[in-house]
């Protein structure tokens, strides 16, 4: 995995843009199976409209990313579920955290 960081976002975000969407402390992500995966702009549906904040990152492997916090009664049908984050981080392969490339990288 490539991250590079960055200020500026592109003119427009594109359907496979990644979004790390946080809720209350949560992250959410697109459940397909028993996998979990970061929501791309097509996946945020009627989310858009609880948006309150957004911020640019920067580019994962070559697709723009965004964090956007959310606030409202946020419907649930969306298809996207709330994790806490320790929970995610317990439950990922070690051999896929990096945790040093990762800080050295400025990702946290």
């Amino acid at each position: 995995m490539s991250f590079m960081s960055g200020f500026k976002p592109p003119e427009k975000i594109h359907s496979s843009a990644l979004w790390f969407i946080f809720k209350d402390g949560d992250l959410l992500f697109k459940t397909t199976g028993n996998s979990l995966n970061i929501p791309e702009t097509k996946d945020l549906g009627r989310y858009h409209d609880y948006v309150i904040r957004r911020q640019y990152l920067g580019s994962l492997d070559g697709r723009h990313c965004y964090t956007a916090d959310l606030e409202g009664d946020v419907p649930g049908s969306t298809g996207l579920k709330k994790k806490d984050l320790r929970s995610i981080f317990k439950a990922m392969d070690p051999a896929e955290v990096d945790l040093e490339t990762a800080l050295q990288s400025n990702i946290f």
